[in-house]
Protein backbone atom coordinates (compact mmCIF):
# COMPACT_ATOMS: atom_id res chain seq x y z
CA UNK A 1 0.00 0.00 0.00
CA UNK A 2 1.36 3.58 -0.86
CA UNK A 3 2.69 5.85 1.68
CA UNK A 4 -0.29 8.68 2.03
CA UNK A 5 1.72 11.87 3.44
CA UNK A 6 0.33 14.84 4.27
CA UNK A 7 -2.63 16.41 2.23
CA UNK A 8 -3.39 12.76 0.68
CA UNK A 9 -0.36 12.60 -1.41
CA UNK A 10 1.01 9.41 -2.54
CA UNK A 11 5.07 9.43 -1.18
CA UNK A 12 7.22 7.06 -3.42
CA UNK A 13 10.98 6.29 -2.60
CA UNK A 14 13.59 5.91 -4.86
CA UNK A 15 17.46 4.55 -4.59
CA UNK A 16 20.20 3.87 -6.74
CA UNK A 17 22.80 1.39 -5.50
CA UNK A 18 26.43 0.76 -6.57
CA UNK A 19 26.19 -2.62 -5.48
CA UNK A 20 23.68 -5.63 -4.75
CA UNK A 21 24.58 -5.99 -1.38
CA UNK A 22 21.67 -3.58 -0.10
CA UNK A 23 23.93 -2.22 2.54
CA UNK A 24 23.67 1.66 3.23
CA UNK A 25 27.24 1.94 2.40
CA UNK A 26 26.02 0.70 -1.05
CA UNK A 27 23.69 3.81 -1.81
CA UNK A 28 24.55 6.57 -4.34
CA UNK A 29 21.21 8.43 -4.17
CA UNK A 30 17.77 8.45 -2.64
CA UNK A 31 14.81 10.36 -2.48
CA UNK A 32 11.41 10.47 -1.09
CA UNK A 33 8.98 11.87 -3.60
CA UNK A 34 5.33 13.23 -3.43
CA UNK A 35 3.73 13.27 -6.79
CA UNK A 36 6.10 13.17 -10.07
CA UNK A 37 9.60 12.53 -9.94
CA UNK A 38 12.67 11.79 -12.53
CA UNK A 39 15.64 10.13 -11.87
CA UNK A 40 18.40 9.28 -13.95
CA UNK A 41 19.80 6.02 -14.14
CA UNK A 42 23.71 6.34 -14.89
CA UNK A 43 25.87 3.33 -16.60
CA UNK A 44 27.70 2.50 -13.18
CA UNK A 45 24.45 2.24 -11.07
CA UNK A 46 24.26 -1.53 -10.44
CA UNK A 47 20.70 -1.45 -8.95
CA UNK A 48 17.16 0.72 -8.83
CA UNK A 49 14.52 0.68 -6.73
CA UNK A 50 11.62 1.94 -5.70
CA UNK A 51 8.96 1.68 -2.80
CA UNK A 52 5.30 2.93 -3.17
CA UNK A 53 5.69 4.33 -6.68
CA UNK A 54 3.23 4.12 -9.50
CA UNK A 55 4.93 2.18 -12.66
CA UNK A 56 7.78 4.21 -14.49
CA UNK A 57 8.03 5.28 -18.01
CA UNK A 58 11.82 4.95 -19.99
CA UNK A 59 12.87 7.61 -21.72
CA UNK A 60 16.21 8.32 -23.86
Amino acid sequence: MPDLGRQGVVRAVQERDEDTLHGVESVIADENVAGNGVVTIAAGDAYFKTSGCTDGTKTG
